[in-house]
């Protein structure tokens, strides 16, 4: 997994993707994140399938998905690392999903990525709940998951990352809309949840 260094400044044109991108995401897809699958929240998401933001010319990427009235930050990367990039995309993306009215936008990461970490909450993320054991089971599906993160940091849990995306919007205190159909509290997989007050994902790129 790659460090996400602060970013200098960036004159990065961001524009949607276009039918003429895909072949470019398929193989951006692969040299960042080794395929073009994302195994995340016990879900396989085809990552070339979603919508995206790219980063002229060609030098960055942010796939994300509408999940009703939020929206889910899939990957995000950015090449080289630490030319604002990366945040160019993320803020061209909440512009774009606050004019659609989205109310929050979620990521999720793994617990070994700490620059990443750093990157989205000093950029109005909140940390929202841990899935202790996530990135085990994930790795069950996809394992090329990497065992060790930063700092050596083993990887075995998930977390998930939250901004509301207004002033007037909710606060980030509502569980992940991937989990809301699943809140059992007996459910194992919900072990260490932790509102405040979210594998390979977003959480794990080059910005």
């Amino acid at each position: 997994m790659s460090p996400i260094g602060e970013p200098h400044s960036s004159t990065s044109k961001v524009r949607p993707a276009a039918a003429a991108d895909r072949a470019w995401i398929a193989e951006f897809l692969h040299e960042h994140w080794g395929a073009a699958i994302v195994v995340v929240h016990g879900e396989v998401i085809e990552a070339t399938q979603l919508p995206a933001l790219v980063a002229e010319p060609r030098r960055g990427l942010a796939s994300y998905r509408r999940l009703g009235d939020d929206a889910e930050l899939v990957t995000l990367n950015a090449v080289p690392p630490s030319r604002g990039t990366g945040t160019a995309l993320l803020e061209a993306l909440t512009r774009q999903l606050g004019a659609e009215g989205c109310t929050r936008l979620w990521l999720t990461m793994t617990n070994g990525n700490l620059s990443a970490l750093r990157f989205y909450l000093r950029r109005g993320f909140r940390l929202s709940q841990v899935r202790s054991g996530a990135v085990d089971q994930a790795r069950r599906l996809k394992p090329s998951i990497p065992v060790i993160g930063e700092h050596g940091i083993p990887l075995h849990d998930e977390l998930d990352l939250c901004r509301a995306l207004g002033p007037d919007r909710p606060d980030v205190a509502a569980l992940p809309p991937w989990s809301r159909a699943h809140s059992d509290p007996s459910d194992g997989w919900w072990l260490s949840r932790a509102p405040v007050a979210g594998s390979d994902i977003a959480g794990s790129s080059d910005v």
